[in-house]
């Protein structure tokens, strides 16, 4: 984020490339929580529908903070 603060005068252009990088980063964080370690946990025989339920209120958690933290 320092670089790109520091990259040009035009803050249209910051706040683009910022979107672009936070978007990708997110997106990435989702990718590797719902895909490489959520689904393998949901193929176990133990696997529960507490388990899901757990895992869904901390991603709403985690959204209602994002979003309030604006």
């Amino acid at each position: 984020m320092v670089v790109i603060e520091t990259l040009s005068d035009d803050d249209i252009t910051k706040n683009k490339l910022s979107t672009v990088l936070i978007s990708a980063s997110m997106g990435t964080f989702l990718y590797i929580s719902f895909f490489e370690m959520l689904a393998p946990e949901r193929e176990n025989e133990s696997s529960t529908i507490w388990n899901l339920v757990a895992t869904f209120t901390g991603f709403a958690i985690i959204a209602v903070i994002m979003i309030w933290s604006h």
